[in-house]
């Protein structure tokens, strides 16, 4: 599987393929080759849930687009899976979104000709649960933090509702970006036996896993 992680950058002692995606003050979008790790330690997070679930036959592909304040623009969400797409991947782990509306009918396009082409996504809602995109889509997995429930799934939206606050190897993290990764990697495993599965039956397998993993 080639699984394409757009996100604040990766750590440079992991071995993975890397380009920055960021747009200048008249939208022309700048490529850095120079300022390509991470600066937060988000995207590395990311990344390290991730390999939990894959084996050295995938590879990843990290899209920078974040800051170090985990700040970005809607465009380079559109730009990064328009890359993921080029390189050829099959997933993308999108563990952001955005909730502004200015490129909305963009990110919907972008989606629409990634998920014809078979690509999975998976993309985290905001963490106060404000409507934010690619998230609120049909054709992508939304993660969204369960309120009222510890948790449930949305078969109909494709989304999942967990609790804000998990656990990696001891370690508390809060928010839907974490669990992302987790579902991602579920996927992949999912695909690699060959196996074609509804969006509840990665949602309880995602649970079993998660158990063996805290």
């Amino acid at each position: 599987m080639k699984i394409a992680i757009i996100d604040s950058g990766i750590d440079k002692i992991y071995d993975v393929k890397r380009i920055k995606i960021s747009i200048d003050r008249n939208y022309k979008f700048l490529y850095d080759y120079g300022n390509i790790y991470d600066e937060n330690n988000h995207g590395t997070l990311i990344y390290k849930i991730l390999r939990e679930y894959i084996d050295d036959k995938d590879e990843v592909f990290s899209i920078k687009i974040l800051n170090k304040d985990l700040k970005g623009h809607s465009l380079c969400i559109i730009k990064g899976i328009e890359l993921a797409i080029e390189e050829g991947c099959e997933m993308i782990n999108l563990s952001l979104g955005t909730t502004s509306l200015d490129y909305l009918n963009n990110i919907k396009k972008v989606i629409d000709y990634a998920t014809n082409r078979g690509i999975i996504i998976v993309s985290a809602n905001s963490n106060e649960n404000a409507i934010s995109y690619p998230a609120n889509l049909k054709n992508v997995i939304g993660i969204f933090n369960a309120v009222n429930k510890e948790f449930y799934c949305d078969e109909e939206m494709n989304n999942l509702y967990l609790q804000n606050i998990q656990y990696y190897k001891g370690q508390k993290l809060e928010g839907t970006s974490y669990i992302v990764p987790h579902i991602v990697g579920t996927i992949c495993q999912q695909i690699r036996k060959s196996k074609k599965i509804s969006i509840e039956e990665i949602f309880k397998i995602y649970l079993e896993n998660f158990r063996l993993i805290k």
